[in-house]
């Protein structure tokens, strides 16, 4: 495929976990680097943030690769270091033994939970929310979880957070994304929901939702369960140069 045509169809991609979306995106743009110029390596990681701005590890991914002396090298350690992400051993560590948790959201790190699901916050020992995007005042999901955490809340079934590498944002780039949703923006253009032509499946495109910081009990990360407010304590900043990409006209 041709790297301008991987990347446009990776920008409508929406369907993928926000992991995936890191990773190929991060490979996309150390192509760009090593094949064209800085400037259009800038212009790729801007236009992939536009695309998915509810991708914390994205956002991450960009900050480290932009930032570094070598971006080439510096994309290829970032794939590396999402791929050893622990997150997923950190949450089957955490969970009690004959846990029944309730999962909700696209989350890699929750793929690995096997056949002990419940499928209602009413047999659920736990609710586990996948998600895209960790900051100062929450998490976005793109599932339904807001009804599932009040649900969760009357039932006295606890709420976990499930927060893979680089799902933290700082305050600046949190209050642009809680913007966003609370304008119900999903996609930068009605395009976006036309499947690209590799692609025949049929795809849900959720609308992305709020949950409060407050709303969860424990946040499940690579180092294990802390406690909300630590986990979105040491959020790298994003740099001034891509904060604007979320929300930005699409390419």
């Amino acid at each position: 495929m041709h790297p301008i045509e991987r990347i446009r169809a990776l920008a409508r991609a929406s369907w993928l976990d926000p992991k995936s979306i890191a990773i190929e995106a991060t490979e996309a743009i150390g192509d760009a680097y090593v094949w064209m110029d800085e400037p259009a390596a800038v212009a790729v990681a801007r236009r992939l943030l536009a695309w998915h701005p509810y991708c914390g590890p994205l956002w991450w991914a960009c900050g480290e690769v932009l930032n570094a002396v070598d971006p080439a090298q510096a994309s290829r350690d970032v794939v590396r270091c999402l791929l050893d992400d622990t997150t997923g051993l950190a949450l089957d560590v955490a969970l009690p033994e004959g846990a029944r948790p309730l999962v909700v959201g696209r989350c890699r790190a929750m793929e690995e939970i096997g056949d002990c699901r419940a499928r209602s916050v009413q047999d659920a020992t736990h609710l586990l929310l996948g998600a895209a995007v960790l900051g100062p005042g929450g998490l976005v999901s793109d599932a339904p979880a807001d009804a599932l955490v009040a649900a969760a809340g009357d039932a006295g079934v606890p709420v976990w957070a499930v927060a893979e590498r680089g799902a933290g944002v700082d305050a600046g780039l949190w209050a642009r994304l809680e913007a966003l949703v609370r304008a119900a923006f999903v996609r930068p253009a009605a395009s976006a929901v036309t499947d690209v032509w590799w692609d025949d499946q049929d795809h849900d495109h959720a609308e992305p939702r709020l949950v409060e910081l407050g709303s969860l009990d424990w946040v499940c990360g690579p180092d294990g369960l802390e406690v909300p407010a630590e986990a979105v304590a040491d959020a790298p900043t994003t740099p001034r140069d891509l904060l604007d990409a979320a929300g930005a006209p699409a390419f």
